[in-house]
């Protein structure tokens, strides 16, 4: 990625991508969201609970107590809303791989930029942004739906990071993108099926979009509120 193309800050400070240092010591708090991230993902591997099917293994313990259930949220387990950023999807690595690079990526310049705990106050509440988005559309259609991921916190510092440096590139598929256009390309993304379900469409494309709008739309808020 083009580092040396950022629009705003030239501080030295600011000129080292992500993870500088011994591993993230500059970073406090991307390493402990990153190490707390990969913990609680071993735990719902090895914590499981009922018995065997036929067509999946056994449910996790954690993903049970934790993952942002509508149902539950509604009982008043209001705390699903920001503990299930720490939870991901037990049988696909790039769920949580591709977030947590993200995280580092983009996390670790702005940590340096706000401060670890200002970081760490802008990840929590835009994990419970992203949540509470789902939450909404699930009421505003009637559903009820189970989600897990960082991705709607991950959006947030990526919106945020986008608009500090709106012309960096970034690499997708070997080709460079200026990362406004590809913050658009995934609001775009996420908007479309999202409209089609408030329009009555049967969607199922196994993504929270709302989580993901939800996190961009933090993000764009708070860079505004500054």
């Amino acid at each position: 990625m083009g580092i040396s193309s950022r629009d705003y800050f030239r501080d030295d400070r600011y000129q080292r991508g992500g993870g500088g240092g011994s591993w993230l010591s500059d970073t406090p708090t991307i390493r402990w969201i990153i190490l707390a991230t990969v913990v609680v993902f071993i735990l719902q591997l090895v914590l499981t609970t009922g018995p065997r099917t036929d067509f999946g293994g056994r449910a996790s313990l954690i993903d049970e107590w934790f993952a942002l259930d509508v149902s539950a949220v509604m009982q008043g387990q209001v705390w699903r809303v920001v503990t299930s950023a720490f939870l991901h999807d037990r049988n696909s690595l790039w769920h949580i791989l591709i977030n947590m690079l993200v995280l580092w990526f983009f996390g670790c310049t702005l940590e340096r930029m706000y401060g670890s705990r200002e970081l760490m106050l802008f990840y929590l509440t835009a994990a419970a942004a992203s949540g509470i988005g789902f939450v909404l559309l699930a009421l505003a259609l009637k559903t009820g739906g189970v989600a897990v991921g960082a991705s709607g916190a991950v959006m947030a510092v990526f919106m945020l990071y986008g608009i500090h440096y709106p012309r960096q590139q970034v690499w997708v598929w070997f080709i460079p993108i200026e990362i406004r256009w590809l913050i658009a390309f995934y609001i775009v993304i996420d908007l479309f099926p999202l409209l089609q379900l408030l329009g009555g469409e049967h969607v199922n494309t196994h993504v929270a979009h709302a989580s993901h709008l939800s996190g961009l739309l933090f993000g764009w808020l708070y860079a505004r509120s500054l």
